[in-house]
Formats: C-alpha cells, sequence, structure tokens
C-alpha cells in the first residue's frame, strides 16, 4: 500500500491549506508518476503552487539530474499573448509575495512566449538572459515540432479543462501527449530522467478531453464516490488528484460570494465544492439491469444498451459482447453522432 500523501499544507505553515505542490510531485515520481493531473475548487493554490514550484525549480530537489527550464503551457494562443501584458501577468501576485520579477515575453515570429526575469529600461520592462523557462499554447505547440526542448525538466498545463463556451481543440488528448513526445524524445535512452508533466484545472467537466484520453472519466468518478483525494496508476504513470475536502475550498464557504450570491447553485458547487458540472438528469451508471438490452455501441470507457423491445437506453462502464467501438478522437466521435444523432433526442426525452 503507498504511503499517505501529504496533499495540504499542514497547519501553522504560511500556506496552510493549500495545495502542496513539491509533496503531490515528490510523492508522483517516488512511485513512479511522470504525469500528474489535479482538479480542486477555485483558489485553492494550483496555479500558485505551481508556478512557484516552477520558479523555485524544486524538482531538482527529488530529480537532481532533470533538466533546469520548464514549460508553462495554456489551452489557447489568447492566454500566452495576455500572459505577456504586466497587468495580466500570473506571475503578478508570486512576484509580489516573492520579491521576483518573472515575466514573460513574446518571441518575435514564433507562438512562444520566454520567461525571464525583467529589467526596467527607460520606463519599460525589458526581457534579460536570465530564463526561466518558455510559455506555450496546446493549440499552437505543434508548430515547434523541430525545436530543441532537451534543457527542459518540467511541464506545467494550467487550466487543462475548458470553462464552458470555450471551445475544443481538435484531438485535445492527442496533442497533449505529442507534446510530452516533443519534449521528452529520446532522454531516456541516455539514462536521464522524463520530463514531469503536471496538469492542474478546476473541476468544470468529469468528461474532460484528458480523461478521456486516458481513461479516468470512470475511475475519477468512482474516486469521488468515495471520497478518495488521490489514486496512483502504476499501468500509465499517472497520479490522479481531486481534492475534494481541501480546507481552502470549506474557508471560502463562508464568504459573500459563495455564502450567500452563489449559494446552492452549479457555480458553487464546481468553485468551492469541487464538484463536476454534470448533467443532473442524466447518470452513467457503474452497475444497472441490463437482462433486457443489448449492446448498442461503445464510446471511450462508456457501453450504450438499447432495451430489446422499448425505445430506452442505458449508459454504463460495462462492456459486454463485441459492439461498435468509436474511440475518443475528432474523426472518430463525428462518426458517432453522424450515426446515433437520434440518440441525442432519447437523452433528453
Amino acid at each position: 500500500m503507498p504511503d499517505n500523501l501529504k496533499l495540504y499544507y499542514p497547519e501553522g505553515h504560511k500556506s496552510e491549506g493549500y495545495l502542496n505542490v513539491p509533496s503531490v510531485l515528490e510523492y508522483a515520481v517516488r512511485h513512479g508518476c511522470y504525469i500528474v493531473l489535479g482538479v480542486g475548487g477555485r483558489g485553492t493554490g494550483k496555479t500558485y503552487g505551481g508556478l512557484d514550484f516552477c520558479e523555485e525549480k524544486a524538482w531538482k530537489k527529488f530529480m537532481p539530474t532533470a533538466e533546469p527550464l520548464y514549460i508553462y503551457l495554456r489551452r489557447k494562443q489568447k492566454h500566452v499573448q495576455m500572459a505577456c501584458k504586466p497587468i495580466l501577468s500570473p506571475f503578478k501576485k508570486l512576484n509580489k509575495d516573492k520579491h521576483r520579477n518573472t515575466m514573460s515575453f513574446k518571441l518575435p515570429e514564433t507562438d512562444l512566449a520566454l520567461i525571464t526575469t525583467a529589467e526596467e529600461e527607460e520606463g519599460k520592462l525589458k526581457e534579460t538572459n536570465d530564463i526561466h523557462g518558455v510559455f506555450a499554447s496546446l493549440a499552437t505547440f505543434c508548430d515547434t515540432r523541430s525545436v530543441d526542448f532537451s534543457d527542459v525538466g518540467v511541464i506545467f498545463y494550467d487550466e487543462f479543462i475548458p470553462e464552458k463556451g470555450e471551445r475544443r481543440i481538435k484531438d485535445e488528448g492527442y496533442t497533449f501527449n505529442n507534446v510530452i513526445e516533443t519534449v521528452n524524445r529520446n532522454r531516456e535512452f541516455n539514462g536521464e530522467p522524463p520530463v514531469l508533466t503536471f496538469c492542474f484545472a478546476n473541476s468544470e467537466k468529469v468528461d474532460n478531453e484528458l480523461f478521456l484520453y486516458y481513461g479516468l472519466v470512470k475511475p475519477a468518478m468512482l474516486m469521488r464516490e468515495r471520497g478518495e483525494e488521490y489514486r496512483i496508476f502504476k499501468d500509465k504513470g499517472i497520479l490522479l488528484i481531486d481534492m475534494v475536502n481541501s480546507p481552502i475550498s470549506k474557508r471560502k464557504g463562508d464568504t459573500f460570494l459563495y455564502g450567500k450570491a452563489n449559494k446552492d447553485n452549479r457555480f458553487a458547487d464546481m468553485a468551492i465544492g469541487n464538484e463536476f458540472d454534470i448533467d443532473k438528469g442524466v447518470r452513467i451508471r457503474d452497475r444497472v439491469q441490463l437482462v433486457q438490452y443489448k449492446p448498442l455501441c461503445v464510446v471511450g470507457e462508456i457501453c450504450i444498451y438499447k432495451h430489446k423491445s422499448k425505445y430506452d437506453y442505458q449508459v454504463c462502464f460495462k462492456i459486454s459482447g463485441t459492439p461498435p467501438v468509436y474511440r475518443v478522437t475528432e474523426m472518430e466521435l463525428l462518426r458517432f453522432k453522424q450515426k446515433y444523432r437520434y440518440l441525442i433526442k432519447a437523452l433528453y426525452e
């Protein structure tokens, strides 16, 4: 049985109750997991802790031979562009608290930005040769495939679950895996550790692209049912984190925004209750009575069953028979939607 993970900073620590990112990532590497996927309520230390971990090069404490630079990854190119403005920089609070002057500066003729120590020159912030890492977007990373990232030891993919209304990225899970491959290359052949990749987000959707790609939708739902906050998947090399008992989320429940203005609505459920946004009228079940049902098709981790004599369907994780299988890719999902579009109507009847 794996030893216990110290998920939050302890009582008395200056960051008491917030996500303990160094502890999480050291634990992951110690158990052979070089991909960490974590979800939690808003303001629980995911972005702040992740960036501080990167700025401190904290991975060198437990991965001493790993490379010294990091990649800060966001979903869309607009996030990179916005962050290059001092007023919108994700490093702003960290700089104030840690007395640093870290900024990102757009690299000409590329979609990348350099993260460096900034200095003021004639009233403007300028980049220096003190390079900390690279700021990139998932949506445009494919244009950097010929770039040598052999000096990068860590990838921090922030806000990997899009908010409602954000457009999808084509084959997002596959694209993300390509990022890791581009950075990692063949370093392990030379006795070097693989790049450490960690991803944090608010708990917007359990059926997000990375959970679907790595087959983690069912485990994530089962973890939630059992109140588990972390689980190791040795066969995948993944550590999954679900901050259901965050002390910060519990304290935020007493503030005006969550205790009054948004009390008992979906925003509060996600932001402080860390609940995934699932249609309350729809249920994906682990155990259903399927005596009168036959398998219709499989989509990712789930199987859709049709009743033998009624216009009735069941969706669950149990897969039986040999129905057609649709993988979670853009083309496969399009084929599924075209063939079974009548299921959408049945879903909400």
